[in-house]
């Protein structure tokens, strides 16, 4: 313990204190193994109790702050030590710690309360460790302080757990405050009678609280003393007055306060009308007990709360004063903080490029990946949260309470071309990936209060062998009938040379030369046979074939498009040719077909010569000698995207026209 004179520490000796005063305490834990243990780090846990009137007010540990596991009153079931239900209980988790390496002592601050009374009080500390078998009294410690506190009225508050753990919104059984009022006669030799204390909640911006969600109240107590009646009141926070003795307070005055919720009113210039209707609406309470108050008469009101959609780092701050006849001030007020605490998760999604399954310099994340988290808190709240990425690949779950949970990338964010990389692959957690190759959800693990893991990560294997390609041919046309009427037939090719699947739109687009009349027109898919293609295509009004089709790596898809059309007899060979001019707009049954894959497009064209039909003299116009109908002018090369193309094996007669075809169209 911390001498209050001198600064230095010391066991051997009981210092005095009294009350408002701060103790601190200085807890020097080692740990120390031999046999079948030595050497293997164990886990080393250190439990406070302490003194009575005595309550947490900070801890630290080389210097930094260091958030205790556990801070409550009384001792909890799975405790070591014994912890009376009226003093404090702290447990400290310093996790895993290698036999005979030092460990930084830890300090702790502890206030006095006001309502404290004269005597000697001792501070017992208990340390375990897995390792360690021996009985407690061989682990444990104590040191004894001695208050000395003038006489009088005083008022105190405590509260259950100074250090509570977020209520996310949602939570089935939400984490509560209790809050206890005292009121004592500290050997007072004066006649001291009707205790008044007056109690302002927690309100978000007043009297220092800073919260968000609610608070809402549960219940008022008397748990020691008798006739102690309890009033509530509605009026805002913000303008009630703490003392009980101020003016807003009196039979006449602007406070009103009611005997129940939904009550009569007391006092205060108001009706039933102003007296809160439910628990929600109270903001302050009154405690009156009549008839003499003597150093022997207990006081204690417990306030229960919950918070609910609260965060981290937020604050409730608790005022209470009171007076009694006999005394000429009032006193206090008390104030008791609570603090929220909280946790997080999280890391990022990256594409392991080298697949290595660890994170290399460079190696981008995935944006929009979704990420859940699943589990249970500390007080077996089950929990499932879901995300997605930001724009770098990171995702964090915040605002945690401690528990075991587990972190589940989607493997639903896969396509067919990613998988997860190799996981757990090295020694350093900060760069490897925690996804489970199949199922993506990481191992289980345990979340400490107050505490971040920014760790949880998963590396994608993003296949990008991608190589499509369009071929367009000309299959034929059936001869001319009487009526000069024809079917013409072509048929597409949409080929992935890779092993990466992709996505694309097709188009096709009839360009024929001449007069010629296009009738029904019908497009089908033939290869693999189940593509949906689009019912509207004419080939000139809507020239959509397929649009987002998916296209796996080794695949071919292929369509078959077939046209009923009419050739005038006004047609000159010219128009029939597939070689056209540059006067032309189309010549043959011209076809021209577009592939476009992410962004880029490529084309490619099938041509077939017209069969000319007869004028009324036997001869075509012109006088020239027409086409042979079906006339198949394809030929070149494939038109691809992602490699280089590919030379289909044709004549070099065929090839030529082709390439004169190109040229010239």
């Amino acid at each position: 313990m911390q001498n209050p004179t001198t600064g230095e520490f010391m066991n051997n000796v009981v210092p005095q204190f009294t009350a408002g005063q701060t103790v601190t305490y200085r807890l020097d834990p080692t740990l120390t193994a031999t046999g079948q243990g030595q050497g293997s780090p164990a886990l080393v846990l250190l439990e406070d109790c302490l003194p009575l009137y005595q309550v947490y007010e900070s801890s630290s540990q080389g210097g930094t702050a260091l958030t205790p596991e556990v801070v409550q009153m009384g001792a909890p079931d799975d405790a070591e030590i014994a912890c009376a239900a009226n003093q404090q209980y702290i447990r400290f988790n310093l996790g895993e710690r290698a036999p005979g390496a030092a460990i930084t002592p830890i300090l702790v601050a502890a206030e006095i309360i006001e309502t404290a009374r004269n005597g000697v009080y001792t501070n017992q500390v208990l340390a375990s460790s897995p390792i360690d078998g021996s009985p407690a009294n061989l682990r444990d410690d104590d040191v004894q302080v001695q208050l000395v506190v003038p006489t009088g009225i005083k008022v105190a508050k405590t509260v259950n757990k100074p250090i509570i753990e977020v209520n996310p919104d949602g939570v089935e059984n939400p984490r509560t405050v209790l809050w206890s009022v005292f009121f004592a006669n500290v050997d007072s030799p004066q006649n001291v009678s009707n205790v008044d204390v007056i109690d302002v909640l927690p309100a978000n911006g007043v009297n220092e609280s800073d919260f968000e969600g609610s608070l809402v109240f549960d219940s008022a107590t008397p748990v020691a003393g008798d006739n102690i009646r309890i009033l509530y009141t509605a009026t805002p926070s913000a303008e009630l007055v703490v003392a009980p003795g101020d003016a807003s307070n009196g039979a006449s005055g602007s406070t009103v306060w009611c005997d129940a919720i939904s009550g009569a009113v007391v006092s205060g210039n108001g009706t039933a009308a102003d007296c809160p209707t439910a628990n929600d609406e109270v903001t302050g309470l009154r405690f009156q007990r009549p008839g003499a108050f003597t150093p022997a008469t207990p006081f204690q009101v417990d306030i229960a709360m919950t918070p609910v959609g609260n965060a981290g780092g937020d604050v409730y701050n608790n005022v209470t004063a009171g007076r009694a006849d006999g005394v000429t001030q009032g006193v206090g007020p008390a104030i008791r903080r609570v603090e929220i605490i909280s946790s997080s998760v999280g890391d990022r999604v990256w594409e392991d490029v080298n697949g290595d399954g660890l994170q290399s310099e460079g190696e981008p994340g995935i944006a929009g990946f979704p990420v859940r988290l699943v589990g249970t808190d500390l007080d077996g709240n089950p929990v499932s949260l879901e995300t997605v990425t930001d724009e770098n690949g990171a995702y964090a779950f915040e605002n945690l309470a401690s528990g075991e949970y587990q972190v589940i990338f989607d493997p639903n964010g896969l396509d067919s071309n990613t998988t997860f990389t190799t996981q757990h692959a090295g020694d350093d957690t900060t760069i490897d990936s925690d996804a489970e190759q199949t199922t993506g959800a990481t191992q289980t693990f345990t979340l400490a209060p107050d505490s971040a893991d920014p760790t949880l990560d998963a590396g994608l294997v993003i296949d990008r062998d991608f190589d499509m390609v369009l071929d367009k041919r000309y299959i034929g046309a059936t001869e001319l009938t009487d009526d000069n009427t024809s079917t013409v037939t072509y048929e597409l090719d949409v080929i992935n040379n890779g092993t990466a699947e992709g996505t694309y739109d097709l188009v096709d687009a009839l360009d024929f030369g001449g007069d010629v009349e296009i009738g029904d027109v019908a497009v089908e898919n033939i290869t693999p046979g189940e593509v949906e293609t689009n019912p509207a295509y004419d080939g000139i009004g809507d020239t959509t074939i397929v649009s987002g089709a998916t296209l796996p790596g080794e695949t071919t898809h292929t369509y078959r498009v077939t046209i009923d059309v009419t050739v005038a007899t006004t047609i000159t060979v010219e128009e029939a040719e597939c070689t056209t001019t540059t006067t032309e707009t189309g010549g043959g049954f011209l076809n021209e077909a577009e592939l476009t894959v992410d962004g880029v497009t490529v084309t490619d064209k099938a041509c077939g010569d017209i069969e000319v039909p007869p004028t009324d003299g036997g001869t075509p116009p012109g006088g020239a000698t027409p086409p042979t109908g079906g006339l198949a002018i394809t030929g070149g090369t494939m038109v691809g995207i992602g490699v280089s193309l590919a030379a289909l094996a044709l004549g070099l007669v065929l090839t030529l026209r082709r390439r004169r075809l190109d040229e010239t169209v």
